[in-house]
């Protein structure tokens, strides 16, 4: 009965984060569910699969669609924590490097951006929201270029801009 109601529900255009709209309406029609530490399936990466192509728009878009799903639908318990993720969204999507896609990437920023300082006062506020997060909101709403600097050089410094890569 779950997925059946499901059917309804889910969004047919997406082919990327559709797991975890898929789960997060599951998870709001059962009555009951068990959490189990640990993991049945894993993730292997090949040339072509999700998470090693080339970007292209569902991986820009489809991930931000789901969030924004699950923040519109989101009551009052759990929209602080909806917000949150959604913050997070907006961050990594304003401060993108658009220097390989320009033609995909930069509407997608401007976008971005201009919602995050939309909503900068409510993630500010937000319960879910930790100090790291408002700032990171912060600091991109006022200087993404800078923001997203700070971020490619720890990314390079942590080695991760390289965890996708297949040798």
């Amino acid at each position: 009965s779950l997925f059946e109601a499901l059917a309804a529900k889910m969004d047919r255009s997406l082919r990327n984060n559709e797991d975890v709209l898929m789960n997060y309406w599951l998870f709001k029609a059962s009555q009951k569910s068990v959490y189990e530490d640990f993991c049945p399936y894993h993730y292997i990466l090949r040339p072509g699969s999700a998470a090693t192509s080339k970007l292209n728009e569902h991986k820009l878009r489809d991930p931000m669609k789901v969030t924004r799903s699950i923040f519109d639908d989101a009551d009052e318990m759990l929209r602080p924590t909806a917000l949150a993720r959604l913050a997070r969204q907006l961050i990594g999507g304003a401060s993108m490097d658009a220097e390989e896609q320009p033609q995909l990437v930069k509407p997608y920023r401007r976008e971005c951006r201009r919602e995050l300082r939309q909503r900068l006062f409510s993630i500010l506020r937000c319960s879910a929201a930790g100090s790291k997060l408002k700032l990171m909101a912060l600091f991109t709403a006022l200087c993404p270029w800078g923001y997203g600097l700070v971020h490619t050089i720890y990314a390079k410094a942590r080695g991760l801009d390289k965890i996708y890569d297949i040798k």
